[in-house]
């Protein structure tokens, strides 16, 4: 776990940077925080990620194939094959290629980061501790479709309905799963919450909860790629805490702030997807695309906060908590990340 810590301490660091210009900070923050991310997964040895075993010998498999004459490998998606074709063709090796694939991932979310967040390093240290950075070591291809949606949010924002349609349909080229983001556009413009609706939404899902196993099933029925049994995601306490981040925001983040109740319009998406996490891992990572936003919302609902101590306060707070769940998500080996082995041990 110490290369982890040590990344976090250098993200915590990077936010201690000298007061000034938010977009030179940001454009430090972000570029260094990617910077760093890319470089310890494009360094650690291929047993660090459980689906990585069966992500090398495809890569090095996927350059002897003809996929425009319909040589398909595994379920991996024609984007992705034609992604890692290109690649194996070249002659990289698979441990350069790990590092590329983290490029892939980290670039669009840093360049994202950098634009929108209004503390970059908060946002970057969000994203390596509420478990997107843990999943991206092993789930490769949804990893990159995760990180092509979160660019799609500035097609979203500028309304440029064509263009945000064309990044998730590339995004689903990587991986499937990304279609469900499609409904992320009309969800972000929806006007915002009063009380009573967000009582209403809320307790909706919670009845939705309470009967999640028999829609389950009715929709493992439907769509037969869903697995019919449950699996112990341990989603519920997550669930709870997207509960809390989205009243917190309604409650301080600035009743007229567009990206505030865009942000939280999305988080709603993650809301709905989590209450049927305990079934299926499956349905838990397709609430990823939804999510991942929370790396913005969050600090742009600290901002809101005009005592600077109140602010510096809850900064402490939020990044101490987030260190804590990141520790207790993996240190246990959650998804084989855990220890971190470099590729030359």
């Amino acid at each position: 776990m110490i290369p982890y810590y040590g990344l976090l301490a250098l993200i915590v660091l990077l936010g201690l940077l000298p007061h000034g210009d938010r977009d030179r900070r940001n454009l430090i923050a972000a570029t260094v925080g990617s910077a760093a991310i890319i470089i310890l997964q494009g360094l650690r040895h291929p047993s660090v990620g459980v689906d990585v075993a069966a992500y090398i010998p495809a890569y090095e498999l996927a350059g002897t194939l003809d996929i425009a004459g319909g040589g398909r490998l595994m379920n991996f998606e024609p984007g992705y094959l034609y992604f890692s074709q290109l690649f194996s063709a070249l002659g990289v090796s698979a441990q350069v290629y790990l590092g590329i694939v983290a490029a892939a991932v980290m670039v669009p979310i840093g360049a994202t980061i950098r634009r929108y967040s209004v503390a970059a390093w908060l946002s970057i240290l969000l994203y390596v501790t509420l478990g997107l950075f843990v999943f991206s070591f092993s789930g490769l291809r949804q990893a990159i479709a995760i990180g092509i949606c979160f660019f799609a949010l500035r097609f979203i924002k500028d309304k440029r309905l064509l263009w945000f349609v064309l990044a998730v349909l590339l995004a689903a080229t990587f991986h499937t799963s990304a279609l469900v983001f499609l409904f992320a556009y009309p969800l972000y413009h929806m006007p915002r919450f009063d009380a009573r609706w967000m009582v209403l939404v809320l307790s909706l899902f919670g009845a939705v909860y309470l009967v999640r196993e028999p829609l389950y099933a009715w929709a493992h029925r439907i769509y037969g790629g869903l697995s019919g049994a449950p699996e112990p995601t341990g989603a519920f306490g997550m669930l709870l805490g997207m509960i809390a981040v989205y009243v917190l925001a309604y409650m301080f983040g600035g009743h007229d702030d567009l990206a505030t109740r865009g942000y939280s319009n999305l988080l709603l998406g993650a809301i709905f997807f989590q209450t049927f996490a305990e079934q299926s891992n499956v349905v838990m990572r397709a609430g990823y695309y939804y999510f991942i936003p929370v790396i913005l919302l969050i600090p742009l609902v600290i901002s809101h906060q005009r005592d600077p101590r109140a602010r510096l306060l809850v900064n402490y707070v939020v990044v101490v908590t987030a260190v804590l769940f990141f520790h207790w998500n993996t240190e246990g080996g959650y998804l084989d990340v855990s220890p971190y082995v470099p590729f030359w041990l």
